[in-house]
């Protein structure tokens, strides 16, 4: 398991900033991680299964999702009865139905078809996909003296792909840089000015790097455009 710690201090080797007063502090490296967990998280989501959901106090047909979901797998109620996504379309109507069998979402809440009856004991349970655990500042870096509780957070990203997350978090440094350098007069962006900053290539080339090991890791797919059918054969006659 690599902790947040772990990762900070990989970020800050490669950075060749391991002297005793760094040049980049502890909160802006967190803050730079924080972006690329939720941008590794729109291409590798973390699943979360089965959660139980509870119904909202205004509206006994919606579902509020936790914070952090990203889209619906699927909804079940009660455990095991799995609810059909419905399609709205403009103009339709739908005929009453007492249970709940469809859902909606608007990407927040989850909306059943009919409420769950009064007194009964069904539950609305939800897979989704979700962002991965981002832990707040002072979980990762509690303040002195550390207590004896704490434990230091574990990062729900495969170790496989923690190279991205440090690629990301060093590139959006590297952006940092480069614009403190292209404020000099050298570089600014004015009428017969230079215009070759030299950190431009080395911010592109993270980045790029950062892109295409999402590419490598989602690989190819095949998206089938017709409904498959049995193929019959014609009978011949004399």
């Amino acid at each position: 398991m690599t902790t947040w710690a772990d990762l900070f201090a990989d970020i800050r080797q490669e950075l060749q900033d391991t002297g005793a007063t760094p040049r980049y502090s502890n909160q802006l490296l967190c803050v730079y991680a924080k972006d690329a967990i939720r941008d590794y998280s729109q291409w590798f989501p973390l699943t979360e299964m089965d959660i139980e959901l509870v119904v909202d106090e205004d509206n006994s047909l919606k579902y509020p999702l936790p914070a952090g979901a990203i889209d619906i797998v699927n909804v079940q109620c009660p455990l095991g009865k799995f609810l059909s996504p419905r399609q709205i379309r403009p103009g339709e109507t739908h005929a009453s139905i007492s249970e709940p069998l469809f859902f909606v979402t608007d990407g927040r809440a989850i909306y059943l078809n009919a409420a769950i009856e009064e007194g009964s004991e069904d539950t609305v349970f939800a897979t989704y996909h979700s962002v991965h655990d981002v832990p707040v500042y002072g979980d990762i870096f509690p303040a002195e003296p550390v207590p004896p509780e704490w434990e230091a957070p574990v990062l729900t990203v495969s170790d496989a792909d923690l190279e991205l997350i440090k690629l990301y978090t060093i590139g959006k440094v590297q952006v940092q840089v480069r614009n403190a350098q292209s404020r000099l007069d050298r570089f600014k962006i004015t009428a017969g000015s230079r215009e070759d900053n030299p950190m431009i290539l080395e911010v592109d080339d993270y980045m790029k790097r950062y892109d295409q090991g999402i590419a490598i890791r989602l690989r190819g797919g095949v998206i089938q455009l017709f409904r498959p059918q049995k193929y019959i054969r014609s009978k011949r006659y004399a």
